[in-house]
């Protein structure tokens, strides 16, 4: 999925020391996790989360996912 590879690049562009894993999975389901905190589930809001979102994941003090 082109989307879930952009989230998983924009991650890591601005936390390259996270760990991203995308899982090929069915039934549209994409979660982003924190720490084992669900911070953002696809299947839950029926969209991908946008850039401002992804941001939001990222701690900006420690740049860590």
């Amino acid at each position: 999925e082109p989307r879930a590879r952009r989230v998983r690049e924009l991650i890591h562009a601005l936390a390259p020391k996270a760990v991203c894993e995308l899982i090929p999975g069915r039934g549209g389901v994409f979660e982003v996790n924190r720490d084992g905190a669900l911070l953002f589930s696809k299947l839950a809001s029926g969209r991908f989360p946008d850039d401002d979102e992804v941001r939001g994941f990222v701690d900006p003090r420690a740049r860590v996912l």
